[in-house]
């Protein structure tokens, strides 16, 4: 065995300085970050599958409501509803309430089927909206009727006028 002297000597003469400990923390901290950095790349790639994969879950979900209550309207269109704006008793992928709008626009029925989406605040650019568009055409159906009579009257008229004249001529 050597003893510390000898030791002391050894490093004279080889000019190699004896290790210390806060030499070898710069390499070590430079390992650990790496692995962190690697780990967290892994993770957030894990995490950002598995959101999508929820993502594509609720719109699927959506779907499957929004063309159950698509197909849920009278024979002119309109949608037959409990309310214009509700929660459904079925929750996203996040444990949010899915939520049902109508509204109107022109002849135009639309439903909006909504999930809050990853946030869980609806209104956000995370959203999960499916629409469907209904043509209500309940009194437009009456309207042609009526005009239509009084159309065909007029047609009628003008046609009798006519042959008169040629019988006249």
């Amino acid at each position: 065995m050597h003893n510390d002297q000898e030791i002391k000597n050894l490093d004279e003469e080889t000019n190699v300085e004896p290790l210390k400990e806060s030499s070898l923390m710069a390499p070590l901290l430079v390992i650990v970050a790496a692995v962190a950095v690697t780990a967290g790349g892994v993770y957030l790639y894990r995490s950002g599958e598995e959101q999508r994969q929820l993502v594509s879950k609720t719109q699927a979900q959506c779907v499957v409501v929004a063309d159950e209550l698509d197909g849920n309207t009278t024979e002119g269109g309109t949608y037959i509803k409990k309310e214009n704006s509700y929660d459904l008793n079925e929750a996203d992928s996040w444990g949010n309430a899915i939520h049902v709008n109508y509204s109107k626009g022109g002849f135009m029925e639309i439903l909006k089927v909504t999930s809050a989406g990853p946030d869980g605040q609806r209104g956000s650019k995370d959203d999960i909206v499916i629409e469907r568009k209904s043509a209500n055409l309940s009194g437009v159906g009456s309207g042609v009727r009526d005009n239509i009579g009084e159309t065909i009257k007029n047609a009628t008229k003008g046609f009798k006028e006519g042959m008169k004249d040629d019988d006249d001529g």
